[in-house]
């Protein structure tokens, strides 16, 4: 079984160095069943914005340039968030994997993770898999639970993968999407993955996205305080259950 790792991250070098590692171990162990594709360029939503680049985009560039990854695209800047996936994408399915991963930049896989999730897919023949998210915000030490969405899609299923059509939502050349495949839910006793999220470190400029490219935004920079803020009207106004916090 081949699989595809989309790996997406663009100045988040804190946590790009450490997430990228574990399956680069993997892919060492096992060069001829795992393939990973990165792509490392700002969205359109942060276009005309004084936006200093971190380190992040040379890493994984070096990273591709001394064959620890296969490659990193960092062009062209400013697309749409589906867009940049695409790229990855297509370079993966020319390479016929079975299975494409998503796999951003501040989620923090394990090798046992990386190597019970593979078993997992191998044992359970479906279309897509979701995974439990462990989701860190605010000072990094309070968490949400519930948060699983799809990150794994079988590849030759459906006439084919055509591409993504909205951030990471997959569409395939029959027209089903998401939504529409036979899925699982990785349990968590098998992967509970790590989700460095909406933290202080990186919500202001998280929230500016959300509100440009969504409209709206569950959390609020507190300007005075200089941190992030749950904005528990949001859940309010959309009639949405307020989030259980909890503390690590």
């Amino acid at each position: 079984m081949k699989i595809g790792i989309i790996f997406a991250g663009y100045n988040n070098f804190k946590y790009a160095s450490t997430s990228i590692i574990p399956w680069i171990l993997y892919k060492k162990m096992y060069p001829n069943n795992i393939f990973i594709a990165a792509v490392s360029v700002p969205f359109k939503e942060y276009e005309g914005k004084d936006i200093k680049p971190d380190p992040t985009t040379d890493y994984l560039m070096n990273l591709a340039n001394e064959n620890f990854i296969d490659i990193c695209f960092d062009q062209p800047k400013f697309i749409k968030e589906s867009e940049a996936r695409n790229m990855p994408l297509f370079y993966l399915l020319d390479k016929n994997v079975d299975y494409v991963m998503i796999v951003d930049s501040d989620e923090l896989y394990s090798l046992e993770n990386i190597a019970n999730i593979i078993k997992y897919i191998s044992e359970n023949d479906l279309e897509a898999f979701q995974i439990n998210f462990k989701n860190y915000i605010l000072d990094g030490k309070t968490y949400l639970d519930g948060f699983s969405p799809f990150r794994i899609f079988k590849t030759n299923i459906h006439d084919g993968i055509d591409s993504f059509y909205w951030d990471n939502d997959i569409r395939y050349r029959n027209g089903k999407t998401n939504n529409q495949l036979i899925y699982a839910d990785i349990p968590k006793e098998v992967a509970y993955i790590k989700h460095m999220t909406w933290l202080n470190e990186n919500g202001k400029e998280k929230v500016e996205y959300h509100l440009k490219h969504f409209g709206a935004c569950s959390y609020k920079w507190n300007e005075d305080k200089m941190e992030l803020e749950i904005d528990w009207e949001y859940y309010d106004r959309m009639g949405y259950p307020r989030p259980i916090l909890n503390k690590q």
